[in-house]
């Protein structure tokens, strides 16, 4: 296993953009500091590599061979920030791995969470705008502020704790075999497309294949 760590100032990046084809890639925060931090113990799977350009910072970790049993891959990355951290947008591609923002608080504009058959255990999150992609992973995001949200879900799992009221949000529901729930109450096709009251609710746009999709709020 090779060990590396790079610095990156805090105020220099407005996008992050996170692509990790194996292995588990920690975020966390630091209170006390004004850097970005980016750790790893890399093994010979696959290969690192970062970069800073026009504000955005790509943090990559890309297997070598595809035919490789990724599962065997043990290489570790913890990107921390500084607590408080804003940034513009937040691009995070999941294949394999594990994605672990739990000691983190993520705060943007817009995000987007793409998991192939990977997982991806999100804590608290807040943004206006937030766009979930899951395949046959699993997605969990533990506390989420937000205006609006897309999330889609073929055979994998979701399940999205939303802060304040169902009655806050619009919501499009839509659905194959799959089954969608809405604090514990598993919906029918009929209650596909509920409206809340008062014209500045958010909107939840969900489609759900043949998976599950859980969306608790309050």
């Amino acid at each position: 296993m090779e060990a590396k760590k790079e610095v990156f100032q805090a105020e220099e990046v407005a996008k992050l953009k996170i692509q990790v084809d194996c292995g588990t890639l920690y975020v966390k925060e630091c209170p006390d500091s004004s850097q970005i931090e980016v750790e790893v113990s890399e093994d010979e799977i696959g290969e690192y590599s970062s970069s800073l350009e026009d504000g955005k910072l790509k943090i990559r970790y890309r297997i070598k061979k595809k035919n490789l049993h990724m599962e065997d891959c043990k290489t570790v990355i913890t990107v921390t920030l500084p607590a408080g951290k804003l940034f513009e947008k937040i691009k995070a591609e999941i294949g394999a791995g594990v994605l672990d923002t739990q000691e983190a608080a993520l705060l943007c504009d817009r995000a987007k969470i793409e998991v192939g058959a990977g997982k991806a255990k999100i804590g608290s999150v807040k943004m206006r705008t937030l766009v979930a992609e899951c395949g046959a992973g699993e997605l969990n995001v533990a506390r989420a502020a937000l205006n609006d949200a897309d999330i889609s879900c073929g055979v994998g799992k979701c399940e999205i704790n939303l802060e304040g009221k169902s009655t806050d949000y619009h919501f499009d529901l839509n659905y194959g075999i799959g089954k969608i729930y809405v604090n514990g109450e598993k919906v029918s096709r009929k209650d596909g497309n509920r409206q809340a009251a008062g014209e500045a609710a958010g909107t939840i746009h969900v489609d759900c294949g043949v998976g599950v999709i859980r969306l608790n709020v309050g």
